[in-house]
């Protein structure tokens, strides 16, 4: 589905660009990383159920969100069908922009969660 709506919003952006280039103009669109949105697997729903059950037990929110993205490395590895978890770091705002911020609070609940993922799922296998 993300595929499908990754070029539903590639051509939308070409439209508009087309529609508004000026005349005698010669217009060019050339994307970023090129990665693509990152898919939703069972695989990786399970990996986010681990995860989310440390991020309540070290006092975060447990929910999953709502969209896939494409701009972090985790959407390269679910390409290739291994299973992915994206959102690990600090949590805050504004990501990537001269509004970010992080919650300096939440920096060690998260590196809680990630080691209680480490110790309880990676490290008994």
């Amino acid at each position: 589905e993300s595929h499908n709506d990754e070029r539903t919003m590639r051509v939308a952006l070409l439209a508009i660009a087309h529609e508004r280039a000026l005349s005698n103009t010669t217009l060019e669109v050339h994307w970023g990383a090129g990665r693509p949105p990152m898919e939703r697997s069972v695989a990786s729903a399970a990996l986010c159920r681990e995860y989310a059950a440390c991020l309540a037990a070290s006092g975060l929110g447990s929910g999953e969100m709502d969209l896939v993205g494409g701009g972090s490395d985790t959407a390269t590895t679910s390409a290739m069908s291994i299973p992915s978890l994206d959102a690990l770091g600090p949590r805050g705002n504004g990501f990537h922009t001269l509004d970010e911020f992080i919650e300096l609070p939440t920096l060690v609940s998260k590196a809680e969660a990630l080691v209680r993922y480490l110790v309880t799922h990676v490290w008994r296998a």
